[in-house]
């Protein structure tokens, strides 16, 4: 998920600096969630989730006789 950075985060994350405030960052969906709920950074691209949706039920007449 791409985040957008609401605040400055010291050190590295996997051997690379943060991004400065306002840039952006792609981070797997539990970590982005989590710097969201801390008020740290904003979702800015989430992936699409393709929901299906039951079909409506068809009503079939029939003739008597």
């Amino acid at each position: 998920m791409q985040v957008k950075m609401l605040a400055n985060i010291s050190g590295t994350r996997d051997g690379v600096e943060w991004p400065a405030l306002g840039g952006t960052i792609d981070l797997p969906t539990d970590e982005a969630d989590a710097l969201v709920a801390a008020g740290l950074g904003r979702i800015i691209d989430a992936p699409k989730v393709e929901r299906a949706t039951p079909r409506a039920k068809t009503e079939t007449a029939t003739r008597k006789g």
